[in-house]
């Protein structure tokens, strides 16, 4: 059995409490009024996921899990864990390959980018299955862009958190 420090287990806690906070804020605000594409939402939640992979994508996948089981189940119906879970995993294996390709050179933003665009794509298989192949894929496009959009923001929002999340973090620790 795998042993995590009291330190790690508060960090992951911290951001999967975080990513949930951000889950509900945006169930809250009504993105379909201003951006017509079914069930679009920016991904903030996903800032806690991208902060944690440079230190541990075992700990960030966890993260990422426990946001789409428990926002399901707080904020969600049925139908939405399996596009999220979809999404997810889809978002987190981009990830993992954009930071297997680029190595170190690849920046919260072009994650972000790459975890936003893929998390689009995982959904719209689920859509495919739920609605059928021809009607999902011609949100295709506008899901990629959006994505791409999402992508840039949640990246650029946590080049501006990062540090602030690293102290704040680092005075719970002491």
């Amino acid at each position: 059995m795998m042993r995590f420090p009291a330190k790690v287990m508060t960090q992951t806690a911290l951001c999967t409490a975080v990513a949930l906070i951000f889950s509900y804020i945006e169930s809250l605000v009504p993105l379909n009024s201003f951006i017509p594409i079914p069930g679009f939402r920016i991904g903030l939640a996903n800032i806690a996921v991208l902060y944690l992979f440079y230190e541990s994508k075992l700990r960030a996948f966890l993260v990422m899990l426990m946001k789409v089981f428990l926002s399901a189940f707080l904020f969600g119906t049925g139908i939405s864990f399996w596009f999220a879970l979809s999404g997810g995993i889809f978002s987190f294996l981009a990830m993992m390959l954009a930071s297997l390709v680029f190595k170190d050179k690849i920046s919260y933003i072009g994650l972000s980018v790459s975890g936003a665009v893929f998390h689009n794509i995982g959904q719209l298989l689920v859509s495919s299955i739920v609605i059928g192949v021809g009607t999902a894929y011609t949100y295709a496009p506008f899901l990629i862009v959006a994505g791409v959009f999402s992508g840039i923001l949640c990246g650029f929002l946590l080049n501006l958190l990062a540090d602030r999340i690293k102290g704040a973090i680092k005075k719970i620790e002491h």
